[in-house]
């Protein structure tokens, strides 16, 4: 899925931008690409949304993953 920005806001929080169609998703984060945690699930309705990581400081990748319904 198109993960569009990953911005530094306040205090090394990151924001991810997703474009997606309405469904089902999984955010999660790796700091070494092989193993992978879910941070966050939730289901949209629009064809975009945000979310933000409240953990600081912490270099780590990010995918988003749509979960099967």
């Amino acid at each position: 899925l198109p993960l569009h920005d990953a911005l530094p806001i306040s205090e090394g929080q990151i924001q991810l931008q997703i474009s997606a169609d309405p469904g089902q998703y999984a955010i999660e984060a790796s700091t070494n690409l092989s193993s992978w945690a879910e941070l966050s699930n939730f289901t949209t309705t629009g064809s975009s949304f945000q979310y933000l990581d409240p953990q600081t400081n912490l270099q780590r990748y990010y995918r988003v993953r749509q979960i099967p319904q």
